[in-house]
């Protein structure tokens, strides 16, 4: 099913864990991103919201509000493709 994108999971998330582990909020933060991304590009709209909000966690530490606007819209993306638009529009807006 995952073809060409099954290396960029275990890539990602091996990537993740290491730059948790050495405290990189900004880069954690960026490979919970791709993970969500390409979740999201295999229509797992569950699995991708899940990625893309602990993304959000990470956001406090780092003051990146460019990747926050980037994970906010990727949330509002899968809410609407979920049919909540009302929880689509308050993400685009936060």
């Amino acid at each position: 099913k995952y073809k060409q994108y099954d290396s960029s999971f275990v890539y990602y998330k091996i990537a993740y864990l290491y730059l948790k582990a050495i405290g990189d909020s900004l880069l954690a933060a960026k490979s919970l991103v791709n993970i969500g991304v390409t979740h999201f590009y295999y229509s797992e709209n569950d699995s991708a919201l899940k990625y893309f909000l602990l993304a959000k966690e990470f956001l406090p530490d780092t003051g990146e509000y460019l990747l926050k606007a980037k994970i906010m819209n990727n949330i509002a993306l899968v809410y609407k493709h979920q049919g909540f638009y009302k929880k689509a529009i308050k993400s685009f807006q936060e």
